[in-house]
């Protein structure tokens, strides 16, 4: 639940409005999740974005999970319809889930490139910190391996 954009007439300023993270598993056997919101200041145009969840051979240190969030690029079909669009994207954030024994710390969330510049907007931000918020909670819970994912695509119908 986010602030409404600052464009729309709201009769209550409390009014929140739902935006949907949806959970994929990709051709190459990993998961992500994918959403989508207004992006920059003036928040016109409307983009999606993506966590995609590192396997062992991507981590840099494999006693930690982690995530990385992805500009999805436009007229994208799939979530990662082949390995060099995989590749190619720009990396605007990183999400590493600290050991889950740790009280002071939990995860840690780095901006990168353009988000962390402040060009995508406060609403862009919160929305960033609000899923990844999502995905520490959905790891606790055991909802972010592949087979849960799968079964939820498969019970969605996609």
């Amino acid at each position: 639940m986010l602030p409404p954009r600052s464009d729309l007439e709201v009769s209550n300023p409390r009014d929140l409005i739902t935006e949907i993270m949806y959970a994929t598993r990709t051709s190459n056997g990993t998961v992500s999740f994918r959403f989508s919101i207004e992006v920059g200041p003036k928040m016109k145009s409307r983009e999606e974005f993506e966590w995609r969840k590192l396997t062992g051979k991507d981590k840099t240190n494999t006693q930690h999970s982690r995530f990385v969030l992805v500009r999805v690029p436009p007229l994208s079909i799939s979530a990662s319809s082949s390995s060099s669009a995989h590749e190619e994207s720009e990396i605007i954030a990183d999400l590493r889930f600290c050991n889950v024994m740790s009280v002071n710390r939990l995860f840690v969330l780095e901006l990168k490139g353009v988000a962390a510049s402040g060009e995508m907007g406060d609403r862009w931000t919160l929305m960033v910190v609000a899923t990844a918020l999502r995905l520490y909670w959905l790891r606790c819970y055991g909802k972010t391996n592949k087979a849960v994912v799968g079964l939820g695509q498969k019970l969605r119908g996609k």
